[in-house]
């Protein structure tokens, strides 16, 4: 998983002694933080696939035996991982004769984009300059978004939204009240223009 181990390289330079030690020696310490991280469902979808019921119908009423019962599952796939692999899987652990899988619909991983490139380069370069704070590192995006549809033009595919948000605006997102301040589109509006126009330079 070399974007997880980008990532950690690049926080690791502006973290804690502990977290310097940690992330400096992934090399040596890599099956206890992947034992970790499985085990904390935020960091756990970085290293493998993840399942979600979404879904589920079994009895109409609270006094009626159901007749049959089914579930919805959404599974976020790992990069580097397939449908075929999911499917597998599944059919492995939960086929039989009283159960019926059916796959609804499905989407390979998307690719995982460049960091060495002018693009990334220059997300990372405008976004320190806007705060010396600020920390640039390759992240895997845990939902969907429509940017896959570019894949077949483009490998440099950057899932960057330059928003300033706390974790009670960023738990909204595709949720109840999703939203964002104001000023905080202003200025990603103002981002995506200086970016434009020096991506656009000769």
């Amino acid at each position: 998983m070399p974007f997880v181990y980008n990532l950690f390289t690049q926080i690791g330079k502006r973290t804690s002694y502990i977290g310097r030690v940690v992330f400096c020696n992934l090399w040596l310490l890599k099956p206890v933080l992947l034992a970790v991280m499985k085990k904390i469902p935020p960091a756990a979808s970085f290293v493998r696939t993840t399942t979600a019921v979404t879904m589920s119908s079994a009895s109409p009423a609270a006094n009626v035996l159901p007749q049959k019962a089914s579930v919805t599952v959404n599974f976020r796939i790992m990069p580097g991982e397939t449908i075929e692999d999911v499917r597998r899987h599944i059919e492995k652990y939960m086929g039989g004769e009283n159960v019926e899988i059916e796959f609804i619909k499905g989407k390979e991983p998307s690719i995982v984009s460049p960091t060495d490139t002018r693009a990334f380069k220059t997300l990372s370069t405008l976004s320190v300059s806007l705060d010396e704070k600020n920390i640039v590192a390759p992240y895997l995006v845990m939902g969907g978004t429509d940017a896959y549809n570019y894949e077949n033009v483009c490998e440099n595919i950057y899932r960057f939204a330059p928003f300033t948000v706390d974790t009670e605006l960023l738990l909204t997102t595709h949720s109840t009240n999703e939203r964002i301040p104001v000023e905080q589109l202003t200025q990603g509006v103002a981002f995506f223009k200086r970016y434009i126009r020096i991506m656009t330079k000769e």
